[in-house]
Formats: C-alpha cells, sequence, structure tokens
C-alpha cells in the first residue's frame, strides 16, 4: 500500500459488496508474474490499466484470444 505523506499506510473503508467484487475479480484473474514498478524497480504484482496500453494491443490480444 502506498505510504501517506508522513510514511504511514494509508486505510480506505470498503463495503460488504465492493470487497466482494474485489474477491471475486482476483479470483478470475489468477495469477501474474509480478514485474518491476517503473519508478522503484521493485517487484510488484499490479494490472496494467488499458489507459497505459499502446492503442493496438487491445484489439490484437482480442483476435488473438479468438484464435484458440
Amino acid at each position: 500500500m502506498p505510504l501517506g505523506k508522513l510514511a504511514t499506510e494509508r486505510m480506505v473503508p470498503l463495503s460488504a459488496a465492493t470487497l466482494a467484487a474485489l474477491d471475486e475479480w482476483v479470483a478470475l484473474r489468477g495469477t501474474h508474474r509480478p514485474l518491476p514498478h517503473p519508478r522503484t524497480g521493485v517487484l510488484t504484482d499490479f494490472p496494467v490499466h488499458p489507459a497505459r496500453t499502446p492503442p493496438g494491443l487491445h484489439p490484437a490480444a482480442q483476435r488473438a484470444a479468438h484464435r484458440r
């Protein structure tokens, strides 16, 4: 969890529905190889946001998935 200004953990309360949705998403996404964080280099397990991917990557991935 990112640290706040005073080097303390940030805590965000979650509703039961939000927690259930996150649990479901984590179960569906499977496991991924940790990647180095671009700023720190520390291995981090986080998905790449679609807004950060090249424009043609998503359609190419969809086409590749349909070929299986």
